[in-house]
């Protein structure tokens, strides 16, 4: 897996000339998210009572978990900023609901270690934002 460096302007608000955006393409895994990761959802486009999408933040190994839970052909995203570098990480899956959980597992040696990570999931459809989860998450590293 590898991780791409670009500059940024991105929805999570530090200047494009400060930070450097990380993205990465979530890949199939067979574990899910543990215990002590930090999780969040987001609802269906047309349809608000449905749960879209999950996401969650593992510490250990700063690795972004992302499921897709609806086969609308939307897909899920996690884009997040660190509060030490204001670096951004974005992790996204297209492998549809059929894909189970996913993974963003290369993000460790880019994010220092006792930050704090502030990251957000979307809906999107292409390039375009449809909606965000519930309130975004903070979360610790390790």
């Amino acid at each position: 897996m590898t991780t791409t460096a670009l500059a940024v302007v991105g929805f999570l608000g530090t200047p494009a000339s400060a930070a450097t955006l990380y993205t990465e393409r979530a890949s199939s895994t067979s574990t899910t998210p543990t215990l002590d990761a930090n999780c969040n959802e987001v609802t269906g486009y047309e349809n608000p009572r449905a749960t879209a999408g999950l996401a969650c933040f593992r510490p250990l190994g700063d690795k972004f978990y992302v499921r897709d839970m609806l086969g609308d052909g939307h897909h899920i995203e996690v884009r997040g900023t660190v509060n030490r570098t204001g670096d951004n990480f974005r992790c996204y899956e297209l492998g549809g609901t059929s894909a189970g959980w996913q993974v963003c597992d290369s993000f460790a040696d880019e994010i220092p270690e006792h930050s704090t990570i502030y990251w957000e999931i979307g809906l999107w459809e292409g390039d375009r934002l449809l909606g965000t989860g519930g309130d975004p998450k903070f979360s610790s590293t390790t």
